[in-house]
């Protein structure tokens, strides 16, 4: 590394740069003010970190502040003047590497933080699509055994494009339709049960030795006594003999042991109140777990008791693929 300036970094001996001192007269001045003068010297002529002291002594020497310090000390004050240059341009390395760091950082935390606000809207957005998908399949679909591929046309014909939002995928929109039904049918059969509860419980007879009327044997006079009621043609076609079946078998199992209706009210409870929890994660963002179609298994806790010659003999009489009246 050579001596910064070049030919006409040269100074006048006559003490040009120097200020109103007389370096003529190098004698009468302090080793103090020498050594000011000489370091004075070293910034006019722009001595760095990488100046080295056997390639700007040449030039150092045509100046008079350069014979005003003594020879011996002259390469010290070189040195330690290059030593703090070097401090103050590594001070300056550090602090504008900081400031970069800062401004990185900064553009980081700006950028996540548009992440963030993105992912925000895109759930709300998601979120409102989907309640008003649900609100659109509420107002439209209510039959008891609704398909897909039948409804899925006329969602998307909705004036108010609540099943073509783009928030809202194809794949998710069906999700939630099958839920919906399966919603609907479980409403269907709860409803048909409570029908059945309302007509046929007053014909079952208390003494288990008297004989069951038509309407708890054979579901062809059972439908002669339900059918007039809407709840009877809300219930899935396919599916209400199956209920009406399941019912029977409860009501003789709470005739005959009046403790397993109390276990059945308790699990019925249970499950409300599971019921209430998902739809408040629901409401609050959250996604609730995919509902379940209503049971079609005998609870293992009335198998022992259900009257197993009754149901050998009438709810799996070999009839029971007859063709039924819809």
């Amino acid at each position: 590394h050579g001596c910064p300036g070049g030919e006409d970094g040269e100074v006048a001996a006559n003490g040009s740069g120097g200020g109103s001192r007389d370096f003529r007269k190098p004698s009468r001045q302090s080793y103090q003010e020498a050594e000011t003068a000489f370091r004075d010297l070293l910034v006019e002529l722009e001595i760095t970190s990488s100046s080295r002291w056997s390639k700007c002594r040449d030039k150092l020497s045509r100046d008079p502040r350069y014979k005003a310090i003594d020879r011996s000390a002259r390469d010290a004050v070189f040195k330690a003047y290059v030593a703090s240059v070097e401090e103050e341009e590594k001070a300056a390395r550090e602090k504008r590497r900081a400031k970069e760091k800062r401004e990185v950082e900064a553009q980081q935390r700006l950028a996540k933080a548009g992440e963030a606000a993105a992912q925000r809207r895109e759930k709300a957005a998601r979120q409102d699509a989907e309640s008003n998908f649900k609100t659109l399949l509420v107002e439209m679909v209510r039959g008891s055994d609704p398909k897909w591929s039948d409804w899925w046309p006329r969602l998307q014909k909705d004036v108010q494009g609540r099943a073509t939002n783009p928030a809202l995928k194809a794949s998710e929109a069906e999700a939630m339709f099958r839920d919906h039904c399966v919603h609907l049918a479980a409403t269907a059969e709860k409803d048909f049960k409570a029908l059945c509860g309302e007509l046929l419980r007053p014909l079952l007879p208390a003494d288990r030795r008297e004989a069951l009327p038509p309407a708890l044997i054979d579901f062809r006079d059972a439908e002669d006594a339900l059918g007039e009621d809407r709840r009877f043609g809300a219930a899935p076609r396919d599916s209400r003999e199956r209920i009406w079946r399941r019912w029977v078998m409860e009501a003789i199992e709470e005739r005959d042991d009046p403790s397993i209706a109390a276990a059945r009210r308790e699990r019925e409870a249970r499950d409300r109140a599971r019921a209430a929890q998902s739809a408040r994660e629901l409401a609050a963002g959250g996604r609730a777990p995919r509902a379940r179609g209503p049971e079609s298994a005998v609870d293992a806790a009335g198998s022992n008791i259900t009257d197993r010659a009754y149901q050998r003999e009438y709810l799996q009489a070999p009839d029971a693929k007859r063709v039924r009246r819809d």
